[in-house]
This record gives structure tokens, sequence and C-alpha cells, in this order.
């Protein structure tokens, strides 16, 4: 089994287990639209599957085609995003100001937020 046709395949299977039978054109229209969106509302791993489902079918339909260029731009922004995130955390010190409780500091620790954590 190549990789082309496992992936033609799951997407099939997708679709009818959705939609109960063929993708039409108007139910990849909407799908296409509802990933895109949900993609905002915090789940960015949406526009990869948007991207990773309709690509095949992006050639045929303009409307489909553009939720997956935006899908894609979208997912690869999201990633830049939680890498740049990343770098930053994995090499801040303590003794940089991003951490309103610094990680491994031993004992009473001072800030803005510290009064919640000893009760004073």
């Amino acid at each position: 089994i190549n990789a082309e046709y496992m992936g033609h395949f799951l997407s099939v299977y997708f679709f009818s287990l959705m939609f109960g039978g063929p993708l039409t054109p108007e139910a990849a229209e909407k799908t296409a639209k509802q990933f895109y969106l949900a993609g905002f509302v915090g789940l960015p791993w949406l526009w990869a599957a948007n991207v990773f489902l309709f690509w095949k079918v992006r050639s045929r339909n303009e409307i489909v085609a553009a939720y997956v260029k935006r899908s894609l731009t979208c997912f690869l922004l999201a990633c830049l995003l939680m890498l740049f995130w990343w770098l930053i955390i994995h090499t801040a010190g303590t003794s940089w100001h991003i951490w309103v409780i610094r990680p491994g500091v031993k004992g009473r620790q001072s800030g803005y937020f510290s009064s919640a954590l000893y009760g004073t």
C-alpha cells in the first residue's frame, strides 16, 4: 500500500462516515469552511486536517482551493508561532521578567502574584 492510496482511502472513509455517502461539491465547500473557521477557535490541527483531506479536491473546486490555501497558511503561521514561543520559554533565564513565578527558585518568591501562593 503506497502513501497516496492510503491518504485517499482515509479521506474517502472519513467523508463516508461523516456524510453517509460520497462527497458532493456543496458538502466539500461546507466542510472545508467549517474546518477553516474552527481552526481559529484554538484548534489549529484542524487546519492541517483540512489541508490533508482536501488537497486533491482543491483542483476541482475554487472555493475549496481557497480554504485549503488559507488553512495551509494559517497552520504554518501557527507552527512558527508555537516554535517561537517554545524557544523563548526554553531559553529564558530565571532572571527574565517574562515569568510571573520563576522556575527553579527555592524558597519564598517575590512578585505580583506570589501573595496568592503564600496566602499573604
